[in-house]
């Protein structure tokens, strides 16, 4: 998979619309990519007249090392989950620090 940002969308945007601009951005046709995982998805408000969305992206795509090769704005996406938890358990005690929604969610998955 590939990480494409700043892509810039409407708001009334749908799949096939991310999968043509994001086609775009890496100079491929929409038909080379396989599937998009929406990784980050930000309004921009900042224009009264120009509100639109930006995403960051990951792409499956047909010819992905010849991709990489041409563009060096895109890197290379490993899907990872930070909440994972080996099957084996844990070999120390974990320590969250914080009690926000974050924290409180970290501690929550862990507790599981």
């Amino acid at each position: 998979m590939i990480k494409i940002n700043s892509l810039s969308l409407p708001l009334n945007h749908n799949e096939n619309t991310i999968k043509k601009i994001a086609a775009k951005a890496i100079g491929q046709r929409a038909e080379d990519i396989k599937s998009i995982i929406i990784l980050k998805k930000s309004l921009d408000a900042r224009k009264k007249n120009d509100i639109h969305y930006v995403l960051t992206v990951a792409a499956e795509v047909k010819n992905e090392n010849a991709v990489l090769k041409k563009y060096g704005n895109t890197e290379k996406y490993i899907p990872f989950s930070p909440l994972s938890v080996p099957k084996s358990g844990l070999k120390t005690r974990p320590v969250v620090t914080g009690f926000g929604p974050a924290g409180i969610f970290a501690a929550h998955i862990l507790a599981k």
